[in-house]
């Protein structure tokens, strides 16, 4: 209830007292109550805490041999060692996790973990090593296809982790991928996702080099954004859309995808400075130097104006047409 509340502090001191309770009368519940402490520790971001609570727990359950409660303590250490910026031990842990999740049959959970490790690994710009982990979280997802406790966004999840890291490693298998994750995403009505693995496949065609083919998708999956109500998510696609055709040299086109970006009233202040970057460089192109200048005018306002609703954005892009950047950063998280 704490937790609902959004009180931290709370629902810390009472998992503490939990914990102390449940040790004092060695009840079987102990295990899984400290486990929620160093959960919800993680939660809080006291990390070095969480480390110290999850490593004792680690200990006992592996003295005791309670092998599925140490998979799960395993994994939330893993998650209090990377937040300490300890990547090979939480890459460590998970393996260890993801190795006891496939002995218990629990094909979903070992899968989690290999895309979790992937996403560390592609963040460490290793991404032969994460395209390995990627590989194996799609083969587990494709065994626990059809059974009755199979999480069915596993295997999407997967699909897009794996052709988004194959298409930039130059593999055009990769394209395929992305295609069954998304028909995937169609078949179970999940139209945001639809959008973001159609993003990706723009960016995996891009890197591919293949233009025409990355335009296309990026201003589908706009499309897609804009039908599931996520505006910032569209203009983003299309700002891809557009600094493709930029560096196609397709600068006549790029002007009018960049003039419309500028033009909606919803744009973030990040993606309409970019947009009018982008229009100036295609105006220089098209050898118009006093458009071009008028263009750098108003990116200059725009990074002066205060956007209370500017961030990072929901989308998967960066607004750089050579980067083909899927949001695989995030990797599962501790809830």
């Amino acid at each position: 209830m704490a937790d609902d509340a959004g009180d931290q502090q709370a629902s810390i001191l009472a998992w503490k007292v939990a914990v102390a309770q449940a040790e004092q009368g060695e009840v079987p519940e102990a295990s899984d109550l400290t486990l929620a402490l160093g959960h919800q520790l993680l939660e809080a971001e006291e990390h070095a805490l969480a480390e110290r609570v999850l490593a004792g727990l680690v200990r006992r359950e592996e003295a005791a041999r309670r092998l599925p409660g140490l998979a799960r303590a395993l994994v939330d250490l893993g998650h209090a060692a990377r937040h300490q910026n300890r990547p090979a031990e939480a890459l460590e842990h998970w393996g260890r996790a993801s190795t006891l999740f496939e002995q218990a049959g629990a094909t979903d959970e070992a899968a989690r973990m290999y895309l979790a490790s992937g996403a560390l690994l592609n963040r460490q710009e290793k991404p032969e090593e994460a395209a390995e982990r990627f590989s194996r979280a799609v083969e587990l997802a494709r065994q626990d296809e059809g059974s009755e406790d199979n999480d069915p966004a596993v295997l999407p999840q997967a699909l897009h982790a794996l052709g988004h890291v194959l298409c930039e490693l130059g593999e055009e298998r990769g394209v395929a991928l992305l295609d069954e994750a998304i028909a995937l995403a169609q078949d179970s009505s999940a139209s945001w996702y639809e959008a973001d693995f159609t993003d990706t496949r723009a960016r995996g065609l891009w890197a591919l080099r293949k233009g025409a083919a990355a335009v296309s998708s990026a201003l589908t999956a706009a499309d897609l954004f804009a039908a599931s109500e996520d505006a910032m998510a569209s203009s983003n696609a299309e700002l891809f859309a557009a600094y493709v055709l930029l560096e196609q040299e397709r600068a006549e086109e790029a002007a009018s995808l960049f003039r419309m970006i500028t033009e909606k009233e919803d744009t973030a202040r990040y993606l309409r400075m970019a947009a009018w970057l982008g229009l100036a460089q295609s105006l220089d192109l098209s050898g118009d130097e006093e458009g071009a200048t008028k263009a750098r005018l108003e990116a200059d306002a725009a990074a002066s104006t205060e956007d209370p609703d500017d961030g990072t954005g929901t989308g998967t892009g960066t607004g750089q047409a050579g980067t083909a950047d899927s949001g695989l950063d995030n990797d599962p998280e501790t809830d």
